[in-house]
């Protein structure tokens, strides 16, 4: 077994090293946290601006290859307790929860695909 030489430790760092299914997580975690940024912003709840950041450190965390592989595992129920919060909070499929505005539709189906796609990385590339 040859050794890993520096150069070759700092490639699995490059942001160069993520396959363009990464690159694909990385922009949905990018809209889903900009919208709960901007809404905790706006109507001052904390709980939104949290969860935005907490899409800003696994998006950092993933580009640097910070515990890669843990990280887009946690993210698989950190969006989906996202979701499901959301349908609680609004009493799934009642009258109320059905007038979706925008923003919360592009929310919700960023979300859904963001789960979809950490899924098959971890299925595919063992999230490496």
């Amino acid at each position: 077994m040859v050794p890993e030489t520096a150069t070759e430790r700092a490639a699995g760092r490059s942001p160069r090293s993520l396959s363009p299914l990464f690159w694909v997580g990385i922009a949905l975690a990018m809209v889903s946290g900009g919208i709960h940024l901007w809404l905790g912003a706006v109507d001052a709840k904390p709980p939104l601006l949290a969860a935005g950041v907490g899409f800003l450190v696994g998006i950092v965390a993933v580009v640097l290859n910070v515990r890669r592989q843990m990280v887009v595992q946690l993210g698989i129920p950190f969006t989906a307790v996202q979701i499901l919060l959301y349908g609680i909070g609004h009493g799934f499929l009642t009258p109320a929860a059905l007038e979706y505005t925008s923003v919360q539709l592009a929310d919700k189906g960023t979300q859904i695909a963001l789960v979809a796609v950490l899924v098959v990385i971890v299925r595919r590339d063992g999230a490496e």
